[in-house]
């Protein structure tokens, strides 16, 4: 019997409030709240319509937002040109066993960043079944190769785990080409990519990767198995949502 994929879909969270959502339906797409006692606190999005906005911070003692207050959060992604902020007043509160969930509205004066995330959005990142992990071969420009695991992909770029051990090696690449067998196919994509961001996780270190369309080969036509991929990820993880949702209400 195939494992069930417990993966929940980004979408549909609308009830975030009510409902609390597992870490990994989360995107990259991150936002950051800087308190008044000068430390910052990354929350990720669960929810995002019109001038409202909902983000899932980890519980932590010093994130305590009274509800009406204005701040201002940071949203960066490593596939945004540039860091957006946005002025959102809290206007909801639920504490998890481990997450806190706040909602915000932007306001008329938000809207239009808020439309930019959006837009961004539209590219959901997938993540590989548990069952089914992808190796991926890294090489720098220097003909050098390294195995990584994918985190997770999208049409535009991915996220990619290395051994801690291999970031003394790699921590002055800027690029790389990574190259991996999607689910289902035969044929290996091969696509250049540049490194954005890299995080401390564990045992080992996410890099935050970004196709670059001048550097990878018939790109486009790869893009196009990429962002199929994509599509079918998400379908399956919708309907395993749907199936776990029909038991339990069954």
């Amino acid at each position: 019997m195939k494992p069930e994929d417990t993966t929940a879909p980004t979408q549909g969270a609308s009830a975030v409030l009510t409902h609390e959502l597992p870490p990994a339906s989360f995107s990259t797409l991150t936002a950051t709240w800087t308190g008044p006692e000068g430390t910052a606190h990354r929350g990720q999005i669960v929810g995002l319509a019109g001038d409202v906005v909902r983000l899932a911070f980890q519980g932590d003692e010093t994130l305590c937002l009274p509800i009406g207050t204005e701040v201002e959060l940071l949203f960066s992604d490593s596939e945004l040109e540039r860091d957006i902020k946005v002025r959102a007043r809290a206007v909801a509160r639920k504490d998890g066993a481990e997450l806190s969930y706040y909602e915000f509205h932007g306001g008329q004066e938000a809207r239009a960043d808020l439309a930019r995330l959006q837009n961004h959005r539209n590219d959901f990142r997938v993540f590989p079944h548990a069952a089914a992990p992808i190796e991926v071969r890294a090489t720098t420009e220097e003909g050098e190769s390294y195995r990584a695991m994918l985190r997770d992909i999208s049409a535009t770029g991915a996220g990619l785990f290395f051994p801690v051990a291999d970031e003394e090696k790699l921590h002055s690449a800027r690029t790389l080409t990574i190259e991996f067998t999607l689910p289902g196919e035969l044929q290996p994509l091969k696509l250049g990519a540049r490194i954005c961001h890299r995080t401390l996780a564990g045992q080992a270190v996410a890099y935050g990767m970004q196709f670059d369309p001048n550097a990878t080969t018939n790109f486009f036509k790869q893009q196009r198995r990429v962002r199929a991929y994509c599509q079918r990820r998400q379908f399956e993880v919708r309907r395993h949502a749907l199936e776990r949702n029909t038991r339990q209400t069954g």
